[in-house]
């Protein structure tokens, strides 16, 4: 690694007079430091080069506010206090440059709000969210695009793109149609010329971008595009952007005979364009987690090379009991590691192929499942490796997408689709083989398709597991290095009902554990699909609940772990602060009582805004009595963070149930001293699967006394009550603000009224509102709560603009008692968190509501310390 040293700054010496950088440097480096004194190559020095290095790269090409203050924090990690300052020293030191971006920024900010503007009169906008996700999901997902070259009509004066055509398709089957080109088939009434039709649907888009999270919901994600020719399809698919490039999923083509059929003299006629697609296209993982978008100066026949990934188990030192997972990734002669937990699904690609029916080639058949070996003689094969070696060279880049189930093959001619013995006999053989199963990285974050048990072959991985760590447990404890008591007989260590944020937090924790392990149990086909995630997905600083109360003490203790975790893995959130306005004298004294309770809290600072500050700071927000600021209240990304902890956990040997909801669980022993049998029931195929545990954690959330009655007597028993809350999205673009709004607490109130939160993105919702509710699956909007929502947002926004307000979602909280309250006082409810006496290894969790999402990490840090801290 090459050191820099201050003579690569040249600006450095006038950059150190700044009050700042001097601050910076004395805290970086030892006292009195010298550049001839002290070694260049130490860490200090690094890290202070590489700050100086930034302030350069700033002042050559200005980068947004965002990410410049993302590099400086995480510089300074560990040291955040050298952040404050930043801003003012950035404006003294490139005012030009800081100019130039805050114009941009403003100007990106304006465009946004009248695009806000505009799409709050468009008649898509202002119907309910239902039906705008109906209109998403029938009109512009599932669509099929012919794609075909434009013809040039004069000869271009510059050098620029082909210009394609995207004609929809008019197949009366839609996605479920073959892949035969346009004029053959069921693809007769196919055009591939005349008008384009996709700026309709570009239009729709538009429309409801504001509803789309990420660029994965655009066009090019939702739809298949089919190809009559290669080379078309590779000018297409290479030239268009890498962001939509890399959201298709589903690809369609119509393949020459001579491509596919199995004479040998045929090989050579493969074109670069069929490898080079496949070898792009057959990762299911997004390219940024693999680290491989392309960069400017990349060659562009990178992306064309195929990709393979490696699946490794090696023992650590301090990890001597269970497999530890690691993938790596190759791509030419290049390779490098990746960690489970970063892995993002993309989605399983799907491939249609329409072959073209070869011509008679004298007596011969024209498909010959067996290939040819060049005498007209079929080759036998004894093994399943040289089996898969008849596919040939055109199946090779093919076979990429071996283990997905997502290739169909068809024979057609002329005519339209055909049927023949031949050729369903090579059909099936080829998709047999490019349906192997063999265990790799395509299943890891993404079990949508199966419960734990769901394929032999899942079974026979697990129970090779299984036998590995029995192996290395005996081993250990001949060694005489084992550090706990010998295990019982059990399937797990841990078996952990609930797959929402908490739950996933214990099931996490514990895997980290030496010498056991976890079984997450989740009853929904992917985590963190009730509570977790129909929730204001904010980050509570923790001041509602009362002196020693478990939601107080884990809250405070959860919002520090969670602000860490983010930091340190990039999962998006925003430390926006929150503000609680008083309209009334009794709302103050609320304020008041709060203000002073905070003070009692370590870290968990409140403080006053002046009248004269609120009207600078938040013109539109109005509070008649007061503002009471709560500077460490943020918003967290939830469905981010719950797919970094299902990661983590299963990147430290966690293994996971979906489909899976718990039917039955038997007590072993006297009442669990020997562990728990669980029988789970597969929701789709109704198979019951059953398991053994050492310890059991009920983390079901709206389900938990469900289980909780599965385990105890009839007069430890438990009602569950459910508390849903109703959302409204806000769809102007103005009034903004730049803070969370929340009313004033009310004292026995289930909720804390209904209030004005932001998403990672800036869009304003407004609720929960508390609608008391009989089933945990009513979950529709109740839009007769709409102008009752307004009258309550109008006394802190008064400014509001009521046709912008809508139905958005709802969400069901649960409640262990009727009209229990969420703030201290008359009615509270505190979390209930405790090993259930008499019961051995039955750890039980009840009522985990709000601030459940921010106490998550600190939960289960609990949990541990239940379980394993005398």
């Amino acid at each position: 690694m090459c050191f820099l040293c201050l003579e690569n700054y040249p600006d450095a010496s006038r950059l150190e007079e700044f009050e700042y950088v001097k601050k910076v440097k004395s805290a970086i480096l030892p006292s009195d430091p010298s550049i001839k004194g002290h070694d260049e190559a130490s860490e200090e020095w690094d890290i202070y080069l590489d700050f100086l290095q930034l302030l350069q790269d700033y002042e050559e090409a200005p980068t947004p506010r965002r990410a410049v203050v993302a590099q400086i924090k995480n510089f300074f990690w560990g040291n955040l206090d050298l952040v404050d300052g930043f801003d003012e020293f950035m404006w003294a030191a490139f005012p030009k440059q800081c100019k130039m971006v805050s114009e941009k920024e403003a100007s990106l900010i304006t465009a946004h709000g009248l695009a806000c503007e505009k799409q709050a009169s468009s008649r898509l906008m202002s119907l309910p969210r239902e039906l705008r996700d109906k209109i998403w999901a029938e009109a512009v997902t599932g669509n099929v695009f012919h794609v075909t070259k434009a013809k040039e009509e004069a000869p271009s004066v510059s050098p620029c793109k082909p210009r394609f055509h995207l004609h929809l398709c008019r197949a009366a089957n839609g996605l479920a149609s073959s892949a035969c080109p346009p004029g053959i088939g069921d693809h007769t009434d196919c055009m591939t010329s005349g008008p384009v039709e996709v700026s309709s649907f570009k239009r729709v888009c538009k429309q409801i971008y504001l509803e789309l999270p990420t660029n994965e919901a655009t066009i090019f994600s939702r739809s298949a595009f089919q190809f009559a020719d290669m080379g078309v399809a590779e000018e297409f698919l290479f030239g268009i952007a890498e962001p939509d490039r890399a959201a298709i999923r589903h690809l369609r083509f119509a393949l020459p005979s001579e491509l596919i059929h199995g004479h040998s003299h045929y090989h050579s006629y493969i074109p670069s364009s069929w490898g080079s697609i496949c070898n792009y296209f057959s990762n299911p993982w997004t390219r940024n987690c693999l680290r491989m978008v392309p960069e400017e100066d990349d060659p562009p026949e990178e992306l064309k090379m195929p990709i393979s990934f490696y699946y490794s188990s090696c023992y650590y030192e301090n990890n001597k009991d269970r497999l530890h997972k690691r993938y790596q990734v190759r791509r030419g002669n290049t390779s490098w590691d990746v960690s489970i937990a970063g892995l993002r699904w993309k989605g399983e690609p799907r491939v249609d192929i329409a072959i073209e029916e070869p011509p008679l080639d004298g007596d011969r058949p024209p498909w010959n499942p067996r290939g040819d070996n060049g005498s007209g003689e079929e080759e036998s094969y004894e093994d399943e490796d040289e089996e898969e070696a008849y596919v040939g060279a055109w199946a090779a880049p093919l076979s990429q997408f071996k283990q997905y189930h997502g290739l169909s093959l068809k024979l057609y001619n002329k005519e339209g689709l055909k049927v023949t013995p031949e050729f369903e006999d090579y059909a099936s053989r080829l998709q047999n083989i490019l349906k192997g199963n063999t265990i790799g990285p395509w299943k890891v974050p993404n079990f949508e398709d199966s419960g734990r048990f769901r394929s032999r072959d899942e079974v026979k991985f697990m129970v090779l597991l299984r036998l590995v760590r029995e192996h290395v447990k005996t081993y250990q404890e001949s060694q005489a290095f084992r550090t706990t008591p010998p295990s019982t007989q059990a399937d797990f260590t841990h078996a952990v009902i609930g797959g929402g944020a908490v739950g996933l937090a214990i099931a996490r924790r514990l895997a980290a554990r030496e010498g056991t392990s976890t079984i997450l149990i989740e009853r929904n086909g992917a985590v963190g699909m009730e509570t977790s995630s129909r929730n204001s997905e904010v980050i509570h600083a923790g001041l509602y609940y009362g002196a020693d109360s478990l939601k107080t003490l884990l809250c405070v203790k959860g919002r520090q772990m969670m602000y860490a975790l983010c930091e340190k893995y990039s999962i998006p959130h925003n430390n926006c602060g929150k503000w609680i306005v008083a309209q009334t004298e009794q709302q103050w004294e609320e304020l008041t009582k709060l203000n002073k309770f905070t003070q009692t809290i370590e870290g968990t600072p409140t403080h006053f805004i002046s009248i004269e500050e609120a009207a600078r700071v938040e013109p539109y927000v109005k509070a008649k009595a007061g503002i009471l600021a709560s500077p460490t209240t943020g918003i967290i990304d939830s469905h981010s963070y719950m797919q970094f902890l299902l990661g983590d956990f299963e990147e430290r040997g966690g293994d996971t149930a979906l489909h899976s909801p718990v039917v039955r669980i038997e007590a072993l022993g006297d009442h669990g001293t020997s562990g728990w049998e669980i029988t789970t029931r597969d929701t789709s195929s109704g198979e019951e699967s059953t398991f053994t545990s050492e310890v059991i954690i009920n983390s079901a959330g709206l389900g938990a006394c469900e289980i909780n009655n599965m385990i105890l007597p009839t007069s430890r028993h438990r009602t569950p009550y459910y508390a849903k809350g109703n959302y409204f999205s806000y769809a102007a673009s103005t009034p903004r603000t730049k803070h969370l709004i929340y009313p004033a607490p009310e004292p026995g109130l289930g909720g804390l009224g209904t209030h004005l939160t932001l998403d990672i993105g800036g869009r304003i919702r407004f609720g929960p509102d508390v609608e008391w509710v009989d089933s945990p699956h009513d979950l529709a909007v109740n839009s007769e709560r709409l102008p009752q929502a307004i009258e309550q947002i109008k006394k802190f926004m008064p400014d509001i603009q009521e046709d912008a307000i809508q139905p958005d979602y709802a969400g069901i909280r649960p409640k262990l008692g009727h009209n229990s309250a969420v703030a201290s006082g008359k009615g509270f409810q505190d979390f209930i968190i405790q090993k259930e006496d008499g019961y051995e290894g039955f750890i039980n969790l009840l009522g985990i509501e709000s601030p459940g999402l921010t106490s998550s990490l600190a939960i289960g840090e609990m949990v541990d310390g239940l379980l394993y801290k005398s």
